[in-house]
């Protein structure tokens, strides 16, 4: 159990800092999230088509703050920004084992289909819901990396606040999601619900601390079969290939 004034809180910051990704404008390819100041962590896969080259960067939106209103039927139309013109900071492709129903190994320890993107301007430093006239207004930040590495076999539940389909933004809950991790722990499997448009949402513990990057699901689901899980990478891999490269501070950049 948690205090219920700081589990509202935090999922109350935590729906600022999630963005709809969109290429062109108001065509949603996915779900990303700021880690820092003007750095958003998605997939590789969403934004796959930018870095080939086959839609020009500038046509990206990231779209904060699209979500339904407190009268439970307006949906606010959002915040929008551009990526900078030096976008990419850094990147790991999918593994082809993540399109295989029983894989024969593991997803290398560099295939964990991430991508940071640098941003035009610093949504993190601003006002939730845009420019204000209110002295001390309440600013986005920026999801926190965890002190510590998550114990996913001690604490199954696992919650993500995704962009499902493109709608507004949403949250799922699953207090007993947790299946396992594979063998060089790259990959974590949970029940919690996703859909296409999901993917690049943040995956948390119950106290509503960062632990994954949701990234697919079942390739079941594909073939027109009942899929049996979703699929996120854990933030300590993402942290050890980040060290790695000597780009650790793209987790909490300009914090």
């Amino acid at each position: 159990t948690f205090d219920i004034g700081t589990w509202r809180r935090r999922l109350g910051e935590i729906e600022g800092r999630v963005c709809r990704i969109e290429f062109p404008e108001t065509v949603d390819q996915g779900t990303g999230f700021l880690v820092g100041p003007s750095v958003v962590l998605t997939n590789y896969h969403v934004i796959e088509e930018l870095k080939d080259g086959a839609v020009a960067p500038a046509m990206a939106v990231l779209r904060f703050d699209y979500k339904v209103a407190d009268d439970g039927v307006t949906v606010q139309a959002g915040t929008t920004f551009r990526l900078a013109a030096e976008w990419l900071l850094d990147s790991s492709r999918y593994s082809q084992r993540d399109l295989e129903v029983a894989p024969a190994q593991d997803p290398a320890p560099d295939e964990l289909d991430y991508a940071f993107l640098s941003i035009d301007g610093a949504p993190g430093n601003a006002p939730v819901g845009g420019p204000t006239t209110d002295p001390s207004p309440a600013l986005r930040r920026w999801i926190d990396l965890p002190a510590e590495d998550h114990d996913f076999t001690i604490q199954r539940s696992l919650y993500i606040v995704q962009h499902p389909d493109g709608r507004p933004l949403q949250v799922a809950l699953d207090t007993e999601a947790v299946i396992g991790l594979n063998g060089n722990r790259t990959r974590v499997r949970y029940t919690t619900t996703t859909e296409p448009g999901s993917s690049g949402s943040p995956c948390f513990g119950p106290d509503w601390q960062w632990v994954a990057l949701h990234h697919n699901g079942d390739p079941k689901y594909l073939r027109g079969q009942r899929p049996d899980f979703n699929q996120g990478i854990p933030v300590a891999a993402i942290r050890q290939l980040l060290a790695a490269r000597g780009k650790a501070d793209l987790l909490g950049a300009g914090a």
